[in-house]
């Protein structure tokens, strides 16, 4: 005689098969790459909470961003349904091109910065 489970009732997956979500992920990622550090990617794809947070820390230091950003190029970015978003393209290389040309000012003003820093007494 074998043991009743006790979690005999099966859970629904939150991703279902061919079902995608009303938003776009091109969308989502220009928001992401030029406003994400203010949230406005997160709440585009109806995530308030997390876009509100997102907002009052900045894209979380900036490494939340970086890795929302990272999510969208990878096509593994979700809505608030946890559905995968929609109208990926088929390769992501105009993304990863797009990205890196937005990230080279930023880098090179950085860099610019701590090189012309004057040291502290």
């Amino acid at each position: 005689m074998s043991e009743p489970r006790m979690n005999s009732v099966p859970v629904p997956d939150s991703r279902i098969d061919g079902v995608e979500s009303d938003r776009s992920a091109a969308v989502a990622w220009a928001l992401g790459l030029f406003l994400g550090v203010l949230g406005v990617d997160r709440f585009y794809l109806g995530k308030h909470q997390t876009g509100a947070l997102k907002l009052l820390t900045g894209g979380g230091f900036g490494i939340w961003w970086l890795i929302d950003l990272i999510s969208y190029i990878r096509g593994t970015a979700l809505d608030v349904q946890k559905r995968p978003l929609s109208n990926f393209p088929s390769s992501p290389r105009g993304m990863i091109v797009i990205s890196s040309l937005a990230f080279t000012p930023v880098l090179l003003f950085v860099t610019w910065i701590i090189l012309n820093a004057e040291p502290i007494p």
